[in-house]
């Protein structure tokens, strides 16, 4: 629901920002960024000191207090606030989220992973989605573009997986449990990259993300595992190019192009996500029969929502 002017309020906001300001008199105040589904707003809470508890960015928060027009913007003149657990709220009225449910999710990849024939790669993606499974819950898959949102790595790794069983069910060829496996590991060394706020905000890149990235950082947790497990070098070797070959060409970060049946897959899979997400988002809020504003990530195109 949207804020009026002169509304006294006691809601739940995320806060996105707070810092610590010095008024002209002197007085120290509480500089806050408040947002949830409909608002996006500026709050004050005067007369602050370090006796107050401190109150954490990206973290949801019991808001108390009165709405007034500042510069002609809404503003929350804070009277109380509250730290709030996140496993009381819809998470969704706060902040963008994937739509899909993780514990569904991460149960019908470990129901697919039973249907493997290769232990070793049973094993491998186990012990990966054991490593990070809390953090996968709302882990997001970039900083921007596609599954920028809470959930988002998860869901575009189910994606990926569902468009893989059908493209191995049309050619028998591929090695479905190599190319499963590709799929679940290939990007979950984000987890490392990409700075997250537990609700699912990415922050920022780690220095492990800004130095190595994370086709490398995935190559080299398969490595660790499958040296922890006694995984053979075979197996190890395969799916390191796998992962360090899924972004297809140097010119998109990888080492190596692929140069495995399923490596090749893995990397149309993987490119054949994103753009249908690209897509989709341009065109939600474009009108039928007109064009979108240029999309980066789509080669600066105009995205055009056909009106039919």
């Amino acid at each position: 629901m949207k804020l009026t002017v002169n509304e006294s309020i006691e809601r739940i906001f995320l806060v996105k920002a707070a810092e610590v300001k010095t008024a002209k008199s002197g007085s120290q105040y509480l500089d806050l960024h408040l947002v949830d589904k409909d608002n996006d707003v500026k709050g004050k809470l005067w007369d602050w000191n370090e006796a107050k508890p401190s109150v954490e960015p990206m973290t949801l928060n019991r808001i108390t207090g009165k709405v007034n027009n500042f510069n002609g913007q809404l503003q929350i003149i804070v009277k109380d606030i509250q730290p709030v657990d996140e496993t009381e709220v819809d998470m969704a009225d706060y902040v963008p989220c994937a739509p899909i449910d993780s514990d569904t999710i991460l149960e019908n990849i470990h129901s697919l992973l039973y249907e493997f024939e290769n232990s070793d790669l049973i094993l491998l993606c186990e012990s990966a989605i054991d490593e990070v499974k809390e953090k996968l819950r709302y882990y997001p898959a970039a900083m921007s573009c596609h599954d920028a949102v809470r959930g988002g790595l998860l869901h575009h790794t189910y994606c990926m997986l569902q468009t893989a069983i059908r493209i191995c069910a049309v050619y028998p060829s591929i090695n479905s449990d190599l190319l499963y496996t590709g799929v679940i590991l290939h990007d979950l060394a984000k987890i490392d990259e990409i700075d997250s706020a537990p609700v699912g905000i990415a922050t920022g890149y780690t220095a492990k993300g800004n130095l190595i990235g994370h086709l490398v950082l995935g190559a080299m947790n398969v490595e660790r595992l499958c040296d922890t497990y006694g995984i053979p070098d075979e197996v190890k070797l395969t799916v390191q190019h796998m992962l360090l070959s899924h972004h297809g060409i140097p010119e998109y970060g990888s080492p190596k192009v692929p140069m495995i049946l399923e490596a090749q897959v893995l990397n149309l899979i993987d490119e054949l996500d994103a753009k249908i997400y690209e897509f989709n988002e341009a065109a939600e809020n474009t009108e039928p029969g007109t064009f979108s504003p240029k999309v980066f990530s789509l080669g600066n195109i105009q995205v055009y929502k056909p009106n039919i």
